[in-house]
């Protein structure tokens, strides 16, 4: 019997950075309610409760500076995309150590520093249910812990005599009990929604497996159709000019039917792709999740390119590949195709919607991470809708023929990638996406 060896620290390390991350992505993502209103009212309600607590209803201990620094931090958290000073991670560890700074901290160390008074505990319990609206269950709880922990260091650190009281601990149970309901509730709601999307996946899944055979009869007829139908146009064409008795056709629809077959296995190729898409996403093609090679991120960029049924050479000529720069990424490379054929579509929609005239891909190799950056000068995405953009069945453009799968399908394969995927715009000026991909190590490129 072999004996299994002990994982290195190095593994160790990255996997407790992934387990950190997942973490991370999830609070950022969870977002129930509407981030931006909700920094509007905190920038509002920090300053204003000095007021409150310290002229109209005074309390023995009030802080302004910790108010103005909470408010500080919202204020940061608001302008997130209009003001581009950060990396992606940067803003998501920011949003994650500002909710630890708003709720659990600042709400109990108040409450620490004003003797358990009734007003701050109530307060304390409004801020665990801010919390319950805002972050899954599991950080909930982690961000509560934190918060509360160095509320208590804070505490003992400014504070000469310490004393916990009875008082406290009955709120601790309370706490406790609000903590586990919201806990409950939000983690029945998140199985909810998986086993909807679940469903609705494998539904969808099947569908678009049903669907080839018919598509394979399509493009065979077209096949069929690019063989012969030259022939039968230019027949045609020689009968009309020698007046045999034909039904008449005019010159324009003798122009169309020489590219209707192309045209048909264009449309035939794009159906085909977007089934691909589906089942990969669904789970039907679980071999291409788990390929594990390592290959050029511009050569698959070239390939996609040549791959993708784009409708006219207009379209084509919208995109461009800048620089000569390259970096290799691990996963599957079919996969990474499809995410690319995802964000070619989706520019080329918001391109042709506004009155942009560029699609750009650049390649940007980094210090540990790499970055695809993926760039048009399109009509650009609402701010009420750019937090969205990644959820399960949301689209803006549904009458366009969008399923609000797409972007969906992209950020839940860059987490297979091990990187991450963030966007942001400016509406009748341009949209951005970057692709962040891990470093794949000399060993694994060899």
């Amino acid at each position: 019997m072999t004996e299994s060896l002990p994982a290195s620290p190095s593994l160790k390390a990255e996997a407790s950075g992934q387990l950190f991350w997942r973490l991370i992505d999830r609070c950022y993502e969870h977002q129930e309610v509407n981030l931006s209103l909700f920094s509007v009212m905190a920038i509002i309600c920090f300053p204003l409760y000095y007021v409150v607590w310290e002229i109209l209803f005074p309390q023995p201990y009030e802080n302004l500076t910790l108010r103005l620094i909470g408010a500080a931090m919202w204020c940061a958290v608001l302008f997130r995309s209009s003001v581009y000073f950060y990396k992606f991670k940067f803003i998501k560890i920011f949003y994650y150590v500002t909710l630890i700074y708003s709720a659990p901290f600042f709400f109990t160390f108040m409450m620490l520093k004003n003797e358990m008074s009734l007003e701050w505990a109530v307060s304390n319990m409004a801020g665990i249910f801010l919390l319950i609206f805002l972050v899954d269950w599991l950080n909930l709880l982690i961000i509560f812990a934190i918060g509360s922990c160095v509320a208590w260091i804070a505490y003992a650190s400014t504070t000469d005599s310490i004393t916990i009281t009875q008082t406290y601990l009955a709120q601790l149970a309370i706490y406790a009990f609000a903590l586990a309901g919201g806990s409950i509730l939000n983690y029945r709601a998140a199985l909810f929604n998986k086993e909807r999307v679940d469903t609705m996946l494998a539904v969808g899944g099947t569908i678009a497996h049903e669907l080839r055979t018919p598509l394979l009869g399509i493009r065979s007829g077209a096949d069929g159709l690019k063989r012969l139908l030259p022939s039968l146009t230019k027949a045609y064409r020689a009968a009309r000019d020698a007046k045999l008795d034909v039904d008449p056709i005019r010159s324009g629809h003798l122009t169309q039917l020489d590219k209707v077959a192309d045209r048909i296995v264009s449309e035939t190729e794009y159906a085909n792709m977007i089934i691909d898409s589906i089942l990969i996403n669904a789970g039907g093609s679980r071999r291409h999740w788990e390929a594990d090679e390592v290959f050029s991120v511009r050569s698959c960029i070239d390939q996609a390119i040549e791959r993708y049924p784009f409708k006219t050479e207009n379209e084509k000529s919208l995109l461009s590949v800048e620089g000569q720069s390259d970096f290799s990424v691990k996963g599957s490379q079919i996969v990474l195709t499809h995410i690319l054929f995802n964000l070619i579509k989706n520019s080329i929609f918001y391109v042709s919607a506004g009155s942009g005239d560029r699609i750009k891909i650049s390649i940007e190799p980094g210090d540990g991470e790499n970055t695809l950056r993926f760039w048009d000068n399109g009509s650009g995405i609402p701010s009420d809708q750019l937090r969205h953009v990644f959820d399960m069945f949301y689209t803006s453009g549904r009458d366009a023929g969008g399923t609000g799968m797409g972007l969906a399908f992209c950020r839940m394969a860059m987490d297979r990638f091990g990187g991450g995927i963030s966007v942001r715009s400016e509406v009748g000026k341009f949209t951005e996406l970057l692709l962040r991909f891990p470093e794949v190590g000399a060993e694994s490129a060899r």
